[in-house]
């Protein structure tokens, strides 16, 4: 099984399946997981909620162990991608140095070396420039209460457990800081984490079961009551089109989800793949994600089933001949396989003329092989 395996963007929420009836305040407090899992300042999520700060319809808020925190994962995210790069050129440079001879290729040899300090302040001036632009205020931890927290780890409460993790602390300190300021603001907020675990924590003014596409859908509706309204006659109507058109333009993305699947085990190697074909293809819910103008931009949730022929060499009884440097008992196997699998994508919807147009990328979670 893969969890989110997508294209385009590097990371995907798993959905809180509790929806937010009303919106009990328009105060939102991010966690540094939500800014790493929205690839910083480049998921759309991120600058949808962004677009909502700066217009002033939610006021967004982060504690200062946040800012910290989000400065200390991008570093992480730099030097991974360090790693990354390097590996890039070494495999470039030895088993793809022929395409060098091939001058459409010659610019993918040209890898610059990251320095990583360099591109962090950039990095740094980006999240300055964007907690400046979208009005994100970030609220001091110097009334948080020691006590509670060393209170909180002795006892094993929420956001510790039975492990008693010591990396747990910033996540304790921030929602010690953010349960003062609901005190001394006597205000609700919502606090958007990527740790399921926090869910488990429990104050009345803190708001912690839902996940960002909730909040955003939350906040949309209440914008665009009118809109709403509209909206939902035109969705079903076209809705048979959308699954249509999904299972028209699905297909590669499909393919290539289930190559790397199978590219991901060990044992498995040089996966040759059929066209899917779809068995079924069900919409469960849908968010709104953004409004502009006469466009409202729908996130759905669908499950997927699809069927799709292929062959790959099998490695499972094979065994490496160091002497000629060769794999011998490797199988190559055909195979017909049945996956199912939660699929994520958006459309915007024009109001005026009741379509749609898909926006062309799609995320798939929850891969799983259909077993008999």
């Amino acid at each position: 099984m893969i969890g989110n395996v997508k294209k385009n963007e590097p990371f995907i929420y798993n959905y809180v399946k509790m929806k937010i009836e009303e919106l009990e305040s328009n105060v939102v407090f991010l966690d540094t997981g939500i800014f790493e899992k929205e690839n910083f300042f480049k998921g759309n999520k991120i600058n949808q909620l962004a677009e909502l700060g700066k217009n002033n319809f939610v006021e967004i808020k982060i504690t200062d162990i946040t800012y910290k925190e989000i400065q200390k994962r991008i570093v992480v995210n730099l030097k991974k991608a360090s790693n990354s790069y390097k590996k890039a050129y070494q495999q470039l440079n030895g088993e793809g140095k022929i395409l060098k001879n091939l001058t459409t290729f010659e610019v993918y040899y040209k890898i610059p070396k990251v320095d990583i300090e360099k591109e962090f302040l950039k990095l740094k001036e980006k999240l300055d420039k964007f907690i400046s632009d979208n009005k994100v205020e970030i609220v001091s931890s110097k009334d948080a209460s020691i006590n509670e927290v060393f209170e909180q780890y002795f006892s094993k409460k929420p956001p510790f457990g039975e492990g008693q993790k010591k990396d747990e602390f910033p996540d304790a300190f921030t929602l010690n800081t953010i349960k003062q300021w609901c005190l001394q603001n006597n205000k609700k907020v919502y606090v958007l984490f990527t740790d399921s675990d926090i869910r488990s924590y429990k104050n009345e003014n803190l708001l912690v079961d839902y996940d960002i596409v909730d909040f955003l859908d939350a906040v949309n509706r209440k914008i665009e009551t009118k809109k709403v309204e509209t909206l939902e006659k035109i969705y079903a109507k076209i809705k048979p089109e959308i699954i249509a058109d999904v299972k028209r333009n699905i297909s590669s993305d499909l393919v290539n989800f289930v190559t790397e699947e199978l590219d991901s085990d060990p044992f498995f190697d040089e996966a040759d793949l059929m066209p899917p074909v779809i068995e079924n293809l069900i919409i469960k819910e849908y968010s709104i994600a953004g409004t502009n103008h006469n466009y409202v931009t729908l996130e759905l949730l669908c499950t997927i089933t699809f069927e799709i022929e292929g062959s790959y060499v099998d490695y499972t009884s094979a065994f490496y001949d160091r002497e000629d440097s060769v794999w011998l008992g490797a199988e190559s196997v055909d195979r017909h396989m049945i996956y199912f699998a939660d699929l994520i994508f958006q459309i915007d919807v024009n109001l005026l003329n009741e379509s749609f147009s898909n926006m062309g990328y799609y995320h798939l979670e929850n891969l799983e092989e259909k077993n008999y």
